[in-house]
């Protein structure tokens, strides 16, 4: 091996042992210690300086460079970042977690866009996406959308497009998420030989939702039939559910309530728990951990989706500049209160 290869390859294991930006021994000192001429010094960092290893200030000397970064940036574009929840339970703040991990990780630049529920704020964020052009964009819309054909538009124009937990119909990107459909089918199985006084699925019935929603409501519905309840008594979104139940629910001692979100639950409870004061067992199946403390008479089980496997996958993808479109699937785990 030539010299000034060597002294490379030594010097490349010493820039493993000091931070970015310190300062390397002198020419001179290198040449001491390693016994070799100051022109194989000069030729092996040279070398180092072209590869982006190093840099040199003149009259001050060779210090460590930052490392190289494989991408510009990637956008993470979503509805909400929910700060003050545990990312343990919640899939959002648990997604964005592993994924400014996983990114940081790779040497990818986060560009954070935070759309809230606003339509005409997400399609100008998406249409100054389309001028950027990141290398890469993680998408999590929000599941109520009308924005389908921008989000058409942008990922074919940036190849690199990953939808996490939620996607767009008809938008050719990958999907890194939760099998939805099958989870809410393990969920009812948590009903199975009980009974209940009525059933309800409160969700908002916009055509418009995401498959996602819309996958969790049909396991719903086909886990409902393969333990004996052949349809679900009543579908209702909130608004409809005021108007027509809140007044009645003291009457049914055994209640069930679906949802395709748990946050949905956590927003109507407010509302109805001196309603269901007399209930005598009153079991909630959704999606994600609902907020709030409950009393003895209402279980909850939800879904722990797989944050730190969807988060993975989404970034292996844009990494790997991976063409060929997939859709994956993770299991999630079925979690309990009271």
């Amino acid at each position: 091996m030539l010299k000034y290869i060597k002294l490379k390859e030594e010097i490349k294991k010493y820039l493993k042992t000091i931070e970015t930006d310190s300062p390397l021994p002198t020419h001179a000192m290198l040449s001491e210690k390693y016994n070799v001429s100051d022109i194989t010094v000069r030729k092996a960092l040279n070398e180092l300086i072209n590869e982006g290893l190093i840099y040199g200030i003149q009259r001050k000397g060779i210090y460590k460079a930052r490392p190289k970064r494989a991408f510009l940036d990637v956008s993470i574009l979503t509805d909400l970042v929910y700060f003050n929840k545990n990312p343990q339970f919640d899939i959002s703040p648990g997604l964005m977690e592993a994924l400014q991990h996983d990114m940081i990780e790779s040497d990818m630049d986060i560009i954070l866009s935070l759309t809230g529920n606003d339509p005409e704020r997400e399609a100008a964020l998406l249409e100054k996406l389309i001028l950027r052009k990141p290398y890469g964009i993680i998408a999590n819309p929000y599941p109520i959308r009308t924005n389908f054909e921008i989000y058409k538009k942008v990922v074919s124009q940036i190849p690199n497009f990953v939808f996490v937990d939620k996607y767009i119909p008809g938008a050719d990107a990958h999907y890194v998420g939760t099998d939805n459909y099958n989870g809410a089918k393990e969920l009812i199985k948590e009903c199975e030989g009980e009974h209940y006084d009525i059933i309800f699925c409160l969700y908002s019935p916009q055509k418009s939702r995401l498959n996602s929603e819309i996958d969790r409501i049909r396991g719903f519905k086909e886990g409902l039939k393969n333990i004996g309840y052949d349809t679900l008594k009543e579908n209702y979104d909130w608004t409809r559910f005021k108007e027509e139940y809140l007044s009645k629910l003291n009457k049914y001692k055994n209640i069930l309530f679906i949802t395709p979100r748990g946050i949905s639950f956590s927003w109507v409870y407010s509302t109805i728990k001196d309603n269901l004061s007399k209930c005598e067992n009153c079991k909630v199946i959704c999606f994600d951990k609902p907020e709030g403390e409950f009393p003895l008479n209402i279980t909850v089980s939800w879904y722990q989706q797989n944050a730190i496997e969807i988060s993975k996958k989404a970034v292996e993808l844009i990494k790997n500049n991976v063409t060929e479109r997939q859709f994956i699937e993770y299991s999630g785990k079925i979690r309990h209160i009271n």
